[in-house]
Order: C-alpha cells, then sequence, then structure tokens
C-alpha cells in the first residue's frame, strides 16, 4: 500500500468509523488508529498521519454535535 491523496468524501468516511470507534473505545488515540485501518481496508490505501489526523478533528466536530444535542434534548 502507497500513500495517496484522499478525497473530502473518503476522509468524511474515515471519520464516521473514528466516531463510531470513539463511541466504544473513548480513546481519540484509538479513532485515529481505527480511521487509518478503515482506510487500508475500504480504500486500498495507506492514509498518511495528517489525513488520519483530519478525520479525527471532523470526527471530534461530529461528536460534539452529538454532545449539544445530547444536552439540548436533557434540557427538554
Amino acid at each position: 500500500m502507497t500513500p495517496r491523496h484522499l478525497t473530502t468524501p473518503e476522509i468524511k468516511q474515515m471519520a464516521k468509523y473514528a466516531v463510531a470507534d470513539y463511541e466504544f473505545s473513548c480513546s481519540w488515540k484509538s479513532a485515529f488508529l481505527s480511521a487509518a485501518s478503515f482506510a487500508a481496508d475500504e480504500f486500498g490505501v495507506k492514509a498518511t498521519k495528517a489525513q488520519a489526523a483530519t478525520a479525527v478533528q471532523i470526527a471530534k466536530t461530529i461528536w460534539e454535535g452529538y454532545r449539544m444535542e445530547a444536552e439540548k434534548f436533557n434540557r427538554q
């Protein structure tokens, strides 16, 4: 496997996978590794550290949205 440019949709898919991993592991490091593993399995690409880190940053934003939605729901 060689590194290559991943498209925005591919990185977003990695982010969704990272969020799912974080939900169970509560570890962003584990989510990072899962995102990189996902790229290898799904796209046959060795994701660079920057690509996996970008996916994790997007995942953190998604997770914050989930947290805010839950907080809003609990206030009602």
